[in-house]
């Protein structure tokens, strides 16, 4: 998944946009105004970019869970190879 972010100017028009009745303005036969268009694109990117944070999120806990199991395996034979060699 690619995530490509909006333009600058468009973002900022898209946090600026106001609430515009269908029925009015320029694009008045197609039933969206471009700001609710730039609103709803920029929600659109935003909620990808939630998505992937959770996924790194989620990614880094079970690499930080892989690790732990590993270390604490590794661990537990590097006590039982002492007890061994003591146990001689």
């Amino acid at each position: 998944m690619v995530l490509s972010p909006l333009p600058r100017d468009r973002r900022s028009r898209a946090v600026r946009a106001t609430t515009v009745h269908p029925t009015d303005g320029p694009s008045a036969g197609s039933g969206l105004s471009v700001e609710y268009v730039n609103e709803r694109t920029y929600c659109y990117h935003q909620a990808q970019i939630n998505e992937y944070k959770c996924d790194m999120e989620r990614l880094a806990r079970e690499l930080q869970d892989v690790k732990r199991s590993y270390y604490e395996e590794k661990r537990r034979e590097t006590l039982q190879r002492e007890r061994d060699r003591r146990s001689r």
